[in-house]
């Protein structure tokens, strides 16, 4: 089993799952389209569709709860999940907790154990790559512009994403640069060089 496909799968029912075991299935896509920007709509509605054809969730109704016993997973700074990981979970047995390959699913393991689509187009894996460079380049303008010290800014970050919820890190970070009182026209002009 690939373990960074496992562990994206984990980290992100951590996320989506942490506030209730049980979400209704349109706002879950909602969050993940919208709130986390990790899929495209369509593709959203596809990671909760296989989610719940490869037993990681049950569905009643149109409720979705959280079957599969996921261990705590650090989340680490910045962590963007590859949408070829969420779009392709593997199968998770309820009966003994053993984690297999989706026969359904359409990803091969190259010689590094890199998983690749076999028919998709690198362009979200380089929408990920765009998104967390900008991600960082706006953490390192903060620290430049603001005055305040790496610790303090990590500190408030987590606190926004924390009171926040479902936020990006890149959305938290414009948030706290104008608490800081720094104006959104620098900041923009930053990611137009």
């Amino acid at each position: 089993m690939d373990e960074a496909l496992l562990n994206d799968i984990r980290r992100a029912l951590q996320i989506l799952f942490r506030e209730s075991k049980r979400v209704p299935k349109g706002t879950l896509e909602r969050i993940i389209a919208f709130d986390m920007e990790w899929l495209a709509p369509s593709e959203s509605e596809e990671m909760v569709t296989r989610l719940y054809d490869n037993g990681w969730v049950s569905k009643d109704d149109d409720i979705l709860e959280l079957v599969a016993v996921i261990p705590e997973v650090d989340v680490p700074f910045g962590w963007f999940p590859k949408p070829l990981h969420l779009l392709h979970p593997p199968v998770y047995n309820v009966t003994n907790d053993d984690i297999q390959p989706s026969p359904s699913n359409h990803i091969q393991t190259s010689q590094h154990s890199e998983p690749t689509a076999v028919s998709h187009s690198d362009s979200s894996s380089n929408q990920e790559t765009t998104r967390m460079h900008q991600t960082k380049r706006l953490f390192s303008f903060l620290l430049r512009s603001s005055g305040v010290d790496k610790t303090e800014l990590n500190r408030r970050l987590e606190r926004k994403i924390s009171a926040l919820e479902y936020i990006t890190p890149w959305m938290a970070l414009a948030l706290i640069a104008k608490e800081l009182g720094l104006k959104m026209d620098e900041i923009i002009s930053v990611f137009q060089q």
